[in-house]
């Protein structure tokens, strides 16, 4: 099996659920895939969205990141957004934004956990498209980009 690189794209005060899920979930993967003789084609980035690649969860906990955006040279085949708190997209440093408009064309697919999707709407990525978010953030979403569906309560 070919090897697929998954970034999850870290931002400031992470929900570290967010981090860990789409982690166990790829090692899992990885560690079925070895059984049957795949090997382990998954291999996890964790991307800054800051300068640093140092960046605090929202409990506090400092997480080292493999690159950020701004030296990232691995090509990416998915692209996970983990979550972080709705208020720090009004903050976000525009380079993150840009950064993720220049990327979506050569990654074959972009997901997000619970508010990620914040970041792919501000960056016009949702246009003419269906999403999903938290339950509790759905109405400030629809709210804040009305150019796509909003689907508060479909479930992947």
């Amino acid at each position: 099996m070919d090897k697929k690189n998954i970034a999850i794209l870290i931002l400031p005060d992470v929900q570290l659920l967010d981090v860990a899920g789409p982690t166990d979930v790829f090692h899992t993967a990885n560690e079925i895939l070895k059984k049957v003789g795949y090997g382990a084609p998954y291999q996890l980035h964790y991307l800054s969205a800051l300068k640093s690649e140092t960046v605090t969860s929202n409990s506090g906990i400092k997480l080292q990141c493999d690159a950020s955006i701004f030296n990232i040279t691995t090509p990416i085949d998915t692209l996970i957004i983990a979550g972080t708190h709705p208020n720090l997209f009004e903050n976000l440093d525009e380079t993150a934004y840009t950064w993720l408009k220049q990327i979506y064309p050569q990654v074959n697919r972009l997901a997000s956990i619970c508010v990620g999707t914040f970041l792919m709407a501000k960056s016009g990525l949702l246009k003419n498209k269906t999403v999903t978010t938290h339950w509790k953030y759905a109405g400030l979403l629809k709210v804040c980009i009305l150019k796509f569906m909003l689907t508060p309560d479909l479930f992947f």
